[in-house]
């Protein structure tokens, strides 16, 4: 790194025990004139094309003035004419050296310790001082000081703690711990590796509570029987340009750790701790279990690819791209910022919020269990969403809160099948669905709360005209609904028949909308304008609807068909009389929750009637 001309760097070469040393018997050393010098590299392989890293320059003088002690001249003494290295020492030869007396060329030989790659040494760059091991030089070094050891030394590391000290703790090589090691960076300490070289860490490696750790190699991976922790209150960053993590990593309770590598890989379990923090500069990618607790916060740049279970209670994510291809569970008040899509099996327990479009594709299973998903994006669904409830919860019922559109393929499944349940629309709705097995909203509340524009409302049921049946939500080709809202924020919604819901084809009749209550709320408009008729039970009509004749209330029902055959006859009295013998509920035509003599009249009066 200082060479000048006439150095004559590699007059004499030697490699051995990962070291190379290389003579500059030319070197000027101060006023000494070609005192000469051996330059010191570690890093290399000895092959062709490795590289070697210079750790220092090793010099033959003692004094300035260009004198040694004892009067020995080194001007002139061609310290480097000859090198040999042999268990981390060099020894050189200056075949021009002159005595005291002045007599020329008398020649001398110099040791120096220089620890290679092969042998356990720890070197104190502050102090100067070598250990035998790196716990004996993290010892006695003092806060700020600069380690330089071997791999052979991390390889045989046990217990290593720097004990509240910043250490810089450089190996002249790659790091490789062993599986019993125990490495514990307190302070603001910091391992790194040779450049080029990288960091393996087969046992435990820990930041001591409370303090900054800093690890920095060309590759960074923690074996399978290893373990990486940010320790309490403390923040760990891994610089790296790859990272692959097949042992145990955990971020404690309001700790942070950081990996800058573009790409991180894991095989091993991952743990966020309460009110912690794990961010990533590139994408995650994990094969086995991750967990997030309260508060905690995960994010990537790049996207966060689930091929394991990733279980995120009460806690933040955040990534270009949220993709589970195996189970990802959200439990509480979780926020997930940026896009989802789900392969897998995507499991909501509570109320959690998607930042970003969320598509669940085919062969996919949402559940949605006693909270409301809220959504602020467009959900697009060719796989199955599902809402269930959760034994002895107290919470609402599972629903769902979309700011954009819910698109639904027409070999999707969506059902939520419960009083109480409402999936709120901020965009339109457009479902493909073609089998009433797959849909079920009999008893749920559709509300359209327009976020400025018009919305579209697709019709899907066989039109059957006004009976009550139309509701019956196991006929093919109906697909009813509980409730159908239109507000409370003024909006507007306009119906659409672009889907073969019904099977039945779109030059044939307009399919229908059937549903118990419909409810346009003050400040918002129905467009209804064509053929699409809504089929009603209860009207709460405060808005305005285009076309009020195309909204029909239900024909009463008829207890004198009893038998439902479109007809009324004696078939009718013998059945209803066989039912009323058992107690039978239809029997019940007054719906008084009693089976008596009122029932026979008032069914009498109906067939007397035709109905």
């Amino acid at each position: 790194s200082t060479g000048a001309a006439g150095d004559r760097l590699g007059a004499s070469v030697c490699v051995a025990d990962g070291l190379l040393a290389a003579g500059s018997p030319g070197d000027d050393v101060g006023i000494a004139v070609d005192a000469g010098s051996i330059a010191h590299f570690t890093g290399g392989s000895g092959t062709a094309g490795s590289h070697w890293e210079q750790r220092s320059n090793l010099l033959g003088v003692g004094l300035l003035g260009g004198a040694l002690p004892g009067g020995a001249v080194i001007s002139g003494g061609r310290l480097g004419d000859a090198v040999s290295v042999a268990k981390g020492r060099v020894l050189g030869g200056a075949g021009g050296l002159s005595s005291a007396a002045n007599v020329p060329d008398v020649g001398g030989a110099f040791i120096f310790d220089a620890p290679s790659q092969c042998v356990a040494q720890s070197l104190n760059e502050t102090t100067g001082v070598a250990g035998a091991s790196l716990a004996t030089s993290v010892l006695s070094a003092r806060s700020g000081d600069t380690l330089t050891v071997t791999p052979a030394a991390f390889a045989a590391a046990s217990t290593v703690d720097t004990v509240g000290k910043s250490l810089a703790l450089l190996s002249s090589g790659h790091v490789r711990t062993n599986s019993s090691s125990v490495l514990t960076l307190g302070g603001a300490s910091s391992l790194m590796a040779l450049d080029g070289a990288g960091v393996e860490i087969n046992g435990r490696l820990l930041t001591s509570s409370g303090a900054t750790g800093y690890i920095a190699g060309d590759r960074f991976s923690l074996g399978g029987k290893g373990s990486l922790t940010a320790r309490l209150n403390s923040s760990l960053m891994v610089d790296s340009s790859s990272a692959e993590l097949l042992g145990a990593f955990r971020v404690e309770s309001n700790g942070s750790a950081l990996f800058t590598a573009p790409n991180v890989t894991s095989t091993g379990s991952m743990r966020v701790d309460q009110g912690a923090s794990l961010a990533f500069d590139g994408s995650l990618a994990f094969a086995s279990t991750f967990s997030a607790a309260t508060d905690s916060m995960v994010s990537a740049q790049g996207a966060i690819d689930v091929h394991g279970t990733m279980s995120v209670t009460n806690a933040q994510i955040s990534s270009s791209l949220l993709f589970n291809r195996d189970i990802l569970e959200l439990s509480g008040a979780v926020s997930v910022y940026g896009p989802t899509v789900n392969l897998d099996d995507m499991r909501v327990f509570g109320s959690s919020a998607l930042f970003g479009d969320f598509t669940n594709e085919t062969g996919a299973l949402t559940t949605i269990r006693s909270g409301t998903l809220f959504l602020f994006g467009s959900l697009t669904n060719n796989g199955t969403i599902l809402g269930t409830l959760c034994d002895n919860c107290t919470g609402l019922p599972p629903g769902m809160d979309v700011g954009g559109d819910l698109i639904l393929g027409s070999e999707a499944t969506f059902i939520l099948p419960f009083q109480g349940s409402i999936v709120n629309l901020g965009g339109s709705f457009d479902c493909a669905i073609d089998s009433n097995e797959r849909f079920d909203l009999s008893l749920a509340t559709v509300q359209l709360e327009g976020r400025g524009g018009e919305q579209t409302f697709e019709s899907m049921s066989l039109d059957v005209g006004s009976l009550e049946s139309g509701l019956d939500r196991a006929t093919p080709g109906q697909y009813p609904i509980g409730t159908l809202r239109v507000g409370p924020t003024p909006s507007v919604v306009r119906l659409v028949d672009a889907r073969d819901n019904d099977g039945f084809g779109q030059e044939f009749a307009c399919e229908a909308i059937y549903v118990d209550t419909l409810e346009i709320l003050p400040g918002s408009r129905l467009i209804n304008d064509g053929c699409i008729k809504i089929y009603y039970r209860t009207l709460v009509l405060e808005g305005v609807v285009d076309n009020p004749d195309n909204l029909v209330p239900y024909a009463p029902p008829c207890f004198a068909d009893f038998n439902q055959d479109g007809g009324v006859d004696f078939l009718d009295i013998e059945e209803f009389f066989m039912a009323w013998e058992i107690g039978d509920a239809g029997a019940d035509v007054n719906q008084d929750g009693g089976i008596d003599g009122t029932d026979i009249e008032l069914f009498i009066a109906q067939w007397e009637n035709g109905c």
